[in-house]
This record gives C-alpha cells, sequence and structure tokens, in this order.
C-alpha cells in the first residue's frame, strides 16, 4: 500500500511510468504479507533485456527497466537473511498486449533497428510466447529455485549475445 509520500509523489510527477511505480509501492505490499508467513518466499520482477544493456531509442523505458535491477539486488541483499529470495527476469520480445497494440507496427517501422534487435534472436525465435516467461517465473517462485536470489535472469533467446 503506498505510504503518503508516494501518493503525493504520483500527483506532483504524473508522467511518472506507472510500471515503475507500482513495482516500488507493490512491494511494500507484498513484502509484510511474505514476511508474516514466517517461511520465507520469493519475489520476481520482470524488467526486460533493456533492463541490462543500452537500448537506443528507447532511453525512458531502458532506464526504468535499469532501475528494477536496482531494486531487486537491493532487496535480495535486505531480505536474504529472512530466507525471501529477490530476482529479475529479462524477456526480450514477447507477444504480449504491450507489442500488439494498434501502435506498435508504427513504432516498429520507425525504429527498425530497434525492433529487430528484440524480434530476431540468435536461435530461430521470433517474439516469444507470454507463456514462456510464465514458466521462468514459475520456475524462479518454486522450491527448485530455493538457492537463487539476486541474479538478473534472461530469458531471450541468445539476443543479449549479438
Amino acid at each position: 500500500m503506498a505510504d503518503g509520500r508516494e501518493r503525493r509523489a504520483l500527483r506532483e510527477h504524473p508522467k511518472v511510468e506507472p510500471g515503475r511505480l507500482l513495482r516500488f509501492t507493490s512491494r511494500r505490499a507484498v513484502i509484510p504479507h511474505i514476511r508474516a508467513g514466517g517461511r520465507g518466499g520469493s519475489v520476481v520482477f520482470t524488467s526486460s533485456i533493456a533492463g541490462l544493456k543500452a537500448v537506443a531509442g528507447c532511453t525512458h523505458y531502458t532506464a526504468a527497466k535499469h532501475g528494477i535491477v536496482g531494486l531487486m539486488r537491493t532487496l535480495a541483499r535486505e531480505l536474504a537473511p529472512e530466507s525471501i529470495r529477490v530476482n529479475t527476469i529479462h524477456p526480450t520480445g514477447v507477444h504480449s498486449p504491450m507489442s500488439n497494440d494498434e501502435f506498435y507496427p508504427q513504432w516498429l517501422e520507425e525504429h527498425k533497428e530497434l525492433g529487430d534487435a528484440m524480434r530476431y534472436n540468435l536461435r530461430p525465435a521470433d517474439a516469444m510466447p507470454v507463456r514462456d516467461v510464465a514458466d521462468v517465473v514459475s520456475f524462479l517462485v518454486s522450491d527448485a529455485a530455493k538457492r537463487i536470489t539476486g541474479p538478473a535472469l534472461t530469458v531471450e533467446a541468445g539476443e543479449s549475445k549479438k
């Protein structure tokens, strides 16, 4: 739940990227419940490959995604003593409402190099289905990942190696 300072910041800065504010305020809402359970737990933030490298032409998006990495690393360090794991995942292009809206085809035409970087990976794969990203999140919150906290995990079919 957002405190007074966060609500005031949102009112005073209405152009703050909603996703960034949501991640910051949601962790304040979620972490107390994980702590109350007394069994540890897992928090996974979805960033983007743009959270790990510079993506020219997407300055605001890239900066926001890098911020998620800083938030994750700090929380991973703070919450590890309570057995609360914190990770980020960094997918490349994903078939999602964001990439399938009426404006995206025009954006791709205007930013061909960026669009190609997100769609054409080293592996023979175009934009991935949302399910592929969800599978990685499912793994990270499972007991099979109980020793994983703090890394920025890429889900990008080799795109970052180009």
